[in-house]
């Protein structure tokens, strides 16, 4: 059988959404030069470790710059290898829901080139909850986040994606007011 009630017996609800772990304004515990990377790798992670080298430079070579991909390495199907000596990269794997929000609490920025239309996108959400600005590409769902403060570019603009994201990391107190609005 393929549904009615044979089909909710055998069903397994998994509850989900934004941790209760939200943050503050306050930038003591936040590090301006890390990016978090909440989401599967094939939704855009190669642009931006592509553009490592021009965010961090808009940094000043903070030499905390950092990337935290907190995801599984491989991808949902195992199809993409994360593979880098680039010690900018860490990959923590999947975190646990209070160490991720600890994550949120310390990151600045997550810059989102997905080439897809996401259809929600809780991990913007989630970043923006806890005040990690997102900078994406304004597409599908994502171009509803510009109302709540986001950053967003054309799809495909990755040179603009690169240039909002690296005048933010420049800005710590443009980027801290940002974050003021989000919240």
């Amino acid at each position: 059988g393929g549904g009615g009630d044979d089909g909710k017996r055998r069903a397994l609800t998994i509850t989900h959404g934004l941790p209760r772990y939200f943050s503050s304004a306050d930038d003591r515990t936040r590090r301006r030069a890390w990016l978090l990377w909440p989401v599967s790798v094939e939704r855009g992670l190669d642009v931006v470790i592509k553009n490592l080298a021009a965010l961090h430079a808009a940094t000043g070579f903070d030499p905390d710059f950092r990337l935290f991909v907190c995801h599984h390495a491989t991808g949902y199907h195992g199809l993409t290898r994360l593979e880098s000596a680039d010690r900018r990269l860490v990959v923590t794997g999947m975190l646990p829901p209070h160490k991720l929000a600890t994550m949120y609490r310390a990151c600045s920025l997550f810059v989102f080139p997905s080439s897809v239309p996401e259809a929600f996108s809780l991990a913007s959400w989630e970043c923006m909850a806890h005040g990690v600005i997102p900078v994406a590409y304004g597409r599908g769902a994502l171009a509803s986040l510009a109302d709540c403060g986001a950053n967003l570019v054309r799809t495909g603009d990755e040179a603009g994606l690169v240039a909002k994201a690296a005048a933010l990391l420049a800005a710590p107190v443009v980027m801290t007011a940002a974050r003021r609005r989000l919240l």
